[in-house]
């Protein structure tokens, strides 16, 4: 029953009750199913073999296939949310290539005509700029705590293709003297929108596996399409992604040649989250709170690290005293460098020398650290690269004779073709100094200082030549000689060390190497002696 008439104030409490709180309404508003923003760089081991295809305007033969891969592929993402449930990201990625092929019948390829049998040099550059939204589907409306999610994908996709065609051993002048042109260029692009679905499980509150895939095509003119498989580990402001990409592009077929290109493989990427960095400052005073102080009052989901305890064990450890791992370094500069060179031998002969690089930036192995105090350490890793270049010598010899009065230039060259292939061997060794101790919880930083031995071995070497009549002498196996089979270089880097909570430390760091002397030095040959290297390891 009512405890009060209508229009009459209720009865004073007894002395001694307690009085009934208010009742209080809260409105509980879901937080952003996206983490702050991030950028993420990764490194794609790239498998691709372009194909130029003749489209509706050709005039004549224009198929033309690309052998072999192009060099591995770089790229960037920036993730910017943008509501409770959708996020907008922008990525991109650039990769090269070059590659020889031999014409099997008559070509014309962007105006320029070759002949039957002739060798055609390519390269190329690949670009794909890529803005896309992806919002929740499913689950909707969102659910705390779901492990699973679908998700749509709106975007924009630009991809393009750059080439240089070249015929090196053609003739360069026809019979009556007249300069003959054996290069061409051609740029195809095509901007499309993409759609599609994503879909992410989690596993832990750390550990994400993501696949995502969007298209589109519109009939007898261009096609784009890609699709992504990754794991993610996150430590802290730092996540780690392992994965495998592919991507597909079609220019339009109503050119009169178009491309069609693919680029698939594995790929490994750090992503951060600069909102949630706190950067050390080794001036700032350490202070530690009073040991009376109360901290029943802190929420039970609160992480907090407390002073390391000593008991019988001893005190606790963050970085052991031995530890190892595998690791992985992605070189900033190429091992050897492209360059070119013309010697004038004498008056009627010239030399040109060409070299093209063929080395892979990444390389892999294993890495060991012995902790000598608590601030110092030691560091070694052997690391496995794989290095190659391409030397070709042309010799041009110029003849003038005279004809019904008239002076004529006739042109004769000779080639030698050189494909040299060599696996390197470093094992850097160095000091470390890290800003906290052995003992103490959190992320640390570190500066390093030593030396590096490097060895080349397993070289292959292949040459062909090509005299002034235009045959083929094919081919000299003999390896060529390096100028130094070994050398020694100084090292200096920094790093960070971050410890996630089941204890696998993760070491992203940059070095930087300056190697005595080159292992290859021959004319336009010379292998870099400033090397600029990525390291990421994982050690236990």
């Amino acid at each position: 029953m009512a405890c009060c008439l209508e229009g009459q104030a209720p009865p004073p409490l007894a002395p001694g009750t307690p009085a009934t709180p208010a009742p209080q309404t809260t409105e509980t508003r879901p937080s952003s199913l996206y983490g702050p923003w991030s950028a993420e760089i990764f490194y794609w081991l790239t498998s691709t073999s372009p194909a130029l295809r003749g489209g509706a305007a050709a005039t004549g033969f224009e198929n033309l296939n690309y052998p072999g891969n192009g060099k591995y592929t770089p790229g960037v993402s920036l993730s910017f949310p943008v509501s409770k449930t959708g996020m907008l990201n922008f990525s991109g990625f650039i990769t090269k290539g070059s590659t020889s092929t031999t014409a099997a019948q008559a070509l014309t390829l962007f105006g320029t005509s070759y002949a039957s049998g002739d060798l055609v040099t390519a390269n190329y550059t690949v670009r794909n700029l890529k803005l896309s939204l992806q919002d929740l589907f499913f689950p909707f409306p969102r659910k705390e705590g779901q492990r699973w999610r679908v998700k749509t994908l709106w975007e924009v996709q630009y991809a393009s293709i750059i080439t240089n065609l070249n015929a090196p051993l053609a003739p360069t002048t026809d019979s009556s003297g007249n300069a003959v042109v054996n290069t061409a260029n051609g740029t195809r692009s095509i901007v499309y929108p993409t759609f599609g679905l994503a879909g992410e499980y989690h596993f832990t509150r750390n550990l994400v596996f993501q696949a995502n895939g969007s298209g589109f095509t519109v009939p007898h003119h261009a096609a784009i399409g890609d699709a992504e498989g990754s794991l993610g580990y996150r430590f802290g402001a730092v996540e780690l992604v392992v994965g495998d990409r592919y991507f597909h592009f079609k220019t339009s077929t109503k050119n009169a040649e178009y491309f069609k290109t693919t680029l698939t493989g594995a790929y490994a990427g750090l992503r951060f989250y600069p909102s949630m960095i706190s950067v050390p400052c080794p001036f700032c005073r350490k202070t530690t709170a009073s040991t009376t102080a109360d901290t029943s009052s802190a929420p039970a989901n609160e992480n907090t690290v407390s002073t390391p305890r000593r008991d019988n064990a001893g005190p606790t450890t963050y970085v052991h005293r031995v530890s190892g791992g595998a690791t992985l370094s992605v070189l900033g500069l190429n091992l050897v460098p492209s360059a070119k060179s013309t010697v004038n031998t004498t008056s009627t002969v010239t030399t040109d020398y060409n070299t093209t690089g063929a080395s892979s930036r990444i390389g892999y192995g294993v890495t060991a650290q012995v902790a000598v105090t608590d601030h110092f350490a030691v560091s070694a890793e052997g690391l496995l690269r794989r290095m190659g270049y391409q030397f070709m010598t042309t010799v041009t010899t110029s003849k003038q004779s005279v004809v019904n009065g008239v002076v004529t230039t006739t042109t004769t060259s000779t080639n030698t073709h050189e494909d040299t292939r060599a696996r390197l061997i470093d094992v850097p060794a160095v000091v470390r100094y890290y800003n906290r101790g052995r003992h103490e919880p959190g992320t640390r930083w570190f500066v390093e200082g030593g030396s590096a031995w490097r060895r080349a071995d397993s070289i292959r070497t292949s040459v062909s030549s090509t005299d002034a009549s235009g045959n083929l002498s094919c081919c000299t196996d003999t390896p060529a000689q390096p100028a130094h089979g070994s050398v020694f270089g100084v090292v200096g880097g920094a790093g960070v060390l971050l410890i996630d909570a089941v204890g696998i430390r993760i070491v992203p760091e940059v070095q930087y190497t300056r190697w005595m002397n080159p292992i290859f030095q021959a004319f336009t040959t010379n292998t870099q002696r400033n090397q600029v290297a990525a390291g990421f390891s994982i050690t236990f």
